[in-house]
């Protein structure tokens, strides 16, 4: 069965996005730090890379698309 796209569910995520600067004990460097949350779940979840929150996005978005 076929379905027009206004009648399809719309599908979608929102999430905070936070980063910050931190100096963890013995870095002589400051690292960036970040993180996600969902403002309707009030789950919140860490990174310590920009590259892991991508990766997590895209597993995410992957999840919603399997249950529609």
């Amino acid at each position: 069965m076929e379905y027009s796209k206004a009648k399809e569910k719309p599908v979608s995520k929102v999430y905070w996005f936070k980063c910050w600067r931190e100096n963890p004990s013995g870095c002589k460097e400051a690292v960036w730090r970040f993180s996600l949350e969902d403002p309707n779940a009030g789950e919140r979840v860490g990174f310590a890379s920009l590259e892991g929150v991508l990766a997590y996005v895209k597993t995410a978005l992957a999840e919603a698309e399997r249950e529609v």
